[in-house]
């Protein structure tokens, strides 16, 4: 699945917040998985997806999200020690400019 379709834990939780906020300070995912697809964008936790990258594009547009959002990114798949990574949404976004210039899969 793709676009609205795709549940990930970010579109999931972010249609529940339009119905209880009208802006998100803060995002926060938990994963055991590392990769989004582009081995070039090396880190420690999982950034949003193409579709819910593209998603928080929209939102942001709308003014539910800001540039100043913090994304928190969590990857819990060693118990021993937990990876965490901390940007702004608009900082993010930016790593990820290169999905402007190519059409979602």
């Amino acid at each position: 699945m793709s676009g609205r379709e795709k549940r990930c834990a970010e579109r999931n939780v972010l249609d529940a917040a339009q119905t209880h906020a009208t802006v998100v300070a803060a995002l926060v995912t938990v994963s055991t998985e590392l990769s989004t697809g582009d081995a070039t964008k090396a880190h420690d936790a999982l950034h949003p997806c193409r579709d819910c990258r593209d998603m928080l594009r929209q939102l942001l547009a709308e003014g539910f999200v800001r540039d100043d959002t913090v994304v928190c990114n969590a990857n819990d798949a060693d118990k021993k020690k937990t990876c965490y990574e901390e940007r702004k949404l608009g900082d993010l976004l930016t790593l990820y400019e290169d999905d402007l210039q190519t059409e979602p899969n």
